[in-house]
């Protein structure tokens, strides 16, 4: 998350994905797509089926452009002084990203699809399910650790 930035179509600014975080208090409220802190305009979310039909059960309200123009408003005062100095994203060991990638795996695929397409679980098919997701769950966290703390040479940092 640390190395996750967002453009603004207005101003072109990369801005700081942190800048909406729980920690600061602005990851909430964000009704009519994020706040640039740069130039105070919106930057456009992308919409998925869920926020889709909200909307298109909310519809009515969505033509009030009053409540749009408070909430802008409202926005510097919450973005004010915003500091990312010290916000990390909680740190998760790559052995238990392995584990819990590898446990939801061997649920799934050894106990859940079997069960579900009406075949017989033995003993045989969960030892083997066991040693494949172990391993399989291990190198997972491993090549994601490896992949994630890798800097790519042409990528610059926006300063």
């Amino acid at each position: 998350m640390e190395r996750t930035f967002v453009p603004c179509p207005h101003c072109n600014t990369l801005n700081d994905a942190r800048i909406w975080s729980a920690k600061k208090g602005t990851v909430f409220k964000n009704w009519f797509g994020l706040y640039c802190p740069e130039c105070g305009g919106i930057i456009p979310c992308h919409r998925n089926l869920t926020s889709l039909l909200i909307i298109l059960f909310t519809f009515p309200i969505w033509f009030i452009k009053t409540w749009e123009r408070k909430w802008l408003d409202n926005q510097p005062a919450r973005y004010k002084g915003i500091q990312l100095d010290g916000l990390k994203f909680k740190d998760i060991h790559w052995i238990h990203l392995g584990v819990g990638w590898g446990v939801f795996m061997f649920v799934l695929m050894v106990i859940i699809y079997p069960l579900l397409m009406g075949k017989t679980i033995s003993l045989l098919n969960i030892a083997i399910g066991i040693l494949i997701w172990s391993l399989g769950g291990l190198a997972f966290g491993y090549t994601l650790k490896k992949w994630m703390g890798r800097r790519s040479k042409s990528a610059t940092m926006p300063g």
